[in-house]
């Protein structure tokens, strides 16, 4: 279990330090692990982004799936990844920085989520559960977390 901690701390510092050197715009932060953990490498990300946050959303790369924070499979260029959003806040993601997402699962959390479709935005409410794919290229524009109750999983 500790061996998949530091691997998983490593990965996330490798992935913080490509954004950072190629200055790609980054979306914003969800704790995983550990919230001090999750807020350095939101910290990071933010300042490499041109994105907005409310101070209290947490972003991550998610080392697992099995997770209650929002889970998003986000595509930037030829890297996929999974992200972990959590707490209460809004991050509104760089529309230009060429992120697509494939899918999306709440996992406890409540709130809004705003994407753009050929160019048109669409917004859906989600509670604890909500799973969407998306097959064609979607741009996330915004994500708003007001809370969480109970014990779904991504």
């Amino acid at each position: 279990m500790h061996l998949k901690r530091i691997i998983s701390a490593l990965v996330a510092v490798a992935s913080v330090s490509l954004v950072l050197t190629q200055n790609i715009p980054a979306a914003s932060a969800a704790p995983v692990h550990t919230v001090a953990a999750a807020r350095t490498v939101a910290a990071a990300r933010t300042v490499a982004s041109n994105s907005t946050v409310s101070p209290a959303i947490k972003w991550s790369i998610c080392p697992h799936l099995n997770t209650t924070s929002v889970v998003m499979t986000i595509r930037n260029f030829k890297v996929i990844q999974f992200w972990c959003f959590a707490f209460k806040g809004t991050w509104k993601f760089n529309t230009k920085g060429g992120y697509q997402i494939s899918y999306f699962c709440s996992g406890n959390n409540h709130g809004s989520f705003t994407y753009l479709y050929k160019n048109k935005s669409y917004t859906f409410k989600f509670g604890p559960g909500k799973k969407v794919h998306w097959k064609n290229i979607t741009i996330p524009v915004r994500l708003t977390i007001t809370g969480w109750s109970g014990n779904a999983r991504c």
